[in-house]
């Protein structure tokens, strides 16, 4: 091989190793902007300014509009026997949370739905459920010791802006003999695994407003 067949071939080898560790780089540099992006939905921080209430419309059955302290869990059995109850999480990660849709452990049979699609940091998204206790898996809300019965949770998910990193963060609601339902905790996982990467206890009071 001579000399300049030599020369070419360092500097074919020199390349290639450059654009190894620029790629690498590059997937550093990414992993880091999606970590410093990524949001993350818990419990509302206690306010520690006058905040206006938040406005709450439920939706069918039985639609109502109501107004509750910001960051409250709130929850009411309506005359006509639908039970109403909506969690709040705020967003204290560092990028926007996109949110793909919420659900209820056990399922309730009504509707469920959350009150922003979108969720800045420092902003707060309501899941906002409404429940038909007429049907067998609703009945149990008919009940002012509820979540004395069973475990419920209220779960939602999302993504960071770029649709990646898809989280669930999951609020147990508890109930004791001398305190209304409030949310024990709130946890939030990675898709598809079941050890979560963050646990963190309630810190908002309930608005308790149970018709009698």
């Amino acid at each position: 091989m001579s000399t300049g067949d030599l020369a070419t071939l360092a500097v074919a080898v020199g390349t290639f190793v450059l654009a190894a560790v620029t790629y690498r780089q590059v997937r550093l540099s990414r992993s880091s902007l999606q970590l410093s992006i990524r949001p993350l939905l818990a419990d509302p921080r206690p306010v520690t300014r006058d905040r206006d209430p938040e406005q709450l419309n439920f939706g069918a059955p039985g639609r109502i509009t109501v107004e509750v302290p910001h960051g409250e869990i709130f929850y009411r059995l309506e005359p006509s026997g639908v039970f109403h109850i909506s969690v709040a999480f705020e967003n204290i990660g560092a990028g926007v949370a996109a949110i793909i849709g919420a659900e209820t452990v056990p399922a309730v049979p009504g509707e469920i739905r959350v009150s922003r699609h979108f969720v800045p940091v420092d902003a707060t998204v309501r899941v906002i459920i409404s429940i038909q206790t007429s049907e067998p898996e609703g009945e149990p809300f008919r009940s002012q010791t509820w979540a004395l019965k069973e475990a419920f949770a209220v779960l939602i998910h999302y993504t960071d802006a770029s649709g990646q990193q898809t989280m669930t963060s999951r609020a147990s609601i508890a109930q004791a003999a001398t305190r209304a339902p409030w949310v024990r905790e709130i946890a939030v996982f990675r898709a598809g695994q079941s050890t979560p990467i963050a646990i963190g206890g309630g810190s908002i009071k309930t608005s308790n407003l149970w018709l009698r």
